[in-house]
């Protein structure tokens, strides 16, 4: 079976019958358990039973020991171990961070250090220079003197994800726009304040690269450069922006300019109302929406929610609604059937009145990953054994309790 993600275990017990490593080996177990404790004992620690499994993303430990037979470094060679480690420090004395063991391996997203200091031999830039490093470091602070943040290592290195800074400072070289251009810089950055005076908000030199993702700005003013749409039409903006407010005046909001841009992602409105211009479905038709908003309430008289717009859209992930009413038309079987609605509701509850949750009209959707359930009851037509054989409903429920 496929069982990533199923079980969160606080204690990893040798006599589980689920942990038994020989059961293990034939399933693909990323991601299953989230253990505070790595112990020696631990049958499903045992590296030579590690050695067959794909196991990233399983452990978060807090502390990585020398003692530790996961973390030994012959034993990880073999392994894809992306993700697995998110440890509060980085120390010399660690086998773990080795940089001869590190050149072997994808430590993609292993490591969240709060401090990145010159003597480290892991940020040595000889040894970050041959590993891909996407995603290591969140540093609170980008200093001139790390190493780390040359740029001139920084060229030859793919630094997606690596820093969220909370301040971009002209003077600092990780900011200079020259050395930007040629890294790929998408997701870096979650600035707190967008100025005009700012190098890297120069829209000159945004548009040679790729900012999918970078900002997170609190206001979307006229003033700014960044937002002026002439620039952004040149630029993959998509994840951008997390606006409180879709004004009417704010030109990032206006549909023409919106027209060329892939725009999925962008905003979590709170309100959809009838006259924001951003919502006229008019222009929503031109445009991938999936993701963009979060509505809390989905109500009959809004446009954005009428089925006749939606069945022209991919609106997949785009609602995550509180309740699901029989007289809502968004809820409507018959509008629903044409449409690819995986993962776009997280309800908390599935009753049996529920035109959503009729068995007959789910057998013609794909409706992975929709729901989340808190409790599977036996008397739910959802769960019907008969009606789910029909459906591929992988990663759809998230059950805390499974009773008879």
């Amino acid at each position: 079976m496929n069982i990533s993600g199923i079980f969160t275990a606080k204690k990893a017990t040798r006599g589980s019958e689920f942990l038994n490593p020989e059961n293990l080996k034939s399933m693909n177990i990323s991601g299953i358990f989230t253990a505070k404790k790595a112990t020696r004992g631990s049958e499903f620690l045992n590296p030579e039973n590690l050695k067959s499994m794909n196991i990233s993303g399983i452990f978060t430990a807090k502390k990585a020991t020398r003692g530790s037979e996961f973390l030994n470094p012959e034993n990880l060679k073999s392994m894809n171990i992306s993700g697995i480690f998110t440890v509060k420090k980085a120390t010399r004395g660690s086998e773990f961070l080795n940089p001869e063991n590190l050149k072997l391996m994808d430590i993609s997203g292993i490591f969240t250090a709060k401090k990145a200091t010159r003597s480290s031999e892991f940020l040595n830039p000889e040894n970050l220079k041959s590993m891909n490093i996407s995603g290591i470091f969140t540093v609170k602070k980008a200093t001139r003197g790390s190493e780390f943040l040359n740029p001139e290592n920084l060229k030859s290195m793919n630094i997606s994800g690596i820093f969220t800074v909370k301040k971009a400072t002209r003077g600092s070289e990780f900011l200079n726009p020259e050395n930007l251009k040629s890294m790929d810089i998408s997701g870096i950055f979650t600035a707190k304040k967008a100025t005009r005076s700012s190098e890297f908000l120069n829209p000159e030199n945004l548009k040679s690269m790729n900012i999918s993702g970078i900002f997170t700005a609190k206001k979307a003013t006229r003033g700014s450069e960044f937002l002026n749409p002439e620039n952004l039409k040149s630029m993959d903006i998509s994840g951008i922006f997390t606006a409180k407010k879709a004004t009417r005046g704010s030109e990032f909001l206006n549909p023409e300019n919106l027209k060329s841009m892939d725009i999925s992602g962008i905003f979590t409105a709170k309100k959809a109302t009838r006259g924001s211009e951003f919502l006229n479905p008019e222009n929503l038709k031109s445009m991938d929406i999936s993701g963009i908003f979060t509505a809390k309430k989905a109500t009959r008289g809004s446009e954005f929610l009428n089925p006749e717009n939606l069945k022209s859209m991919d609106i997949s992930g785009i609602f995550t609604a509180k309740k699901a009413t029989r007289g809502s038309e968004f809820l409507n079987p018959e509008n629903l059937k044409s449409m690819d609605i995986s993962g776009i509701f997280t309800a908390k509850k599935a009753t049996r009145g529920s035109e959503f949750l009729n068995p007959e009209n789910l057998k013609s959707m794909d409706i992975s990953g929709i729901f989340t359930a808190k409790k599977a009851t036996r008397g739910s037509e959802f769960l019907n054994p008969e009606n789910l054989k029909s459906m591929d409903i992988s990663g759809i429920f998230t059950a805390k309790k499974a009773t008879r």
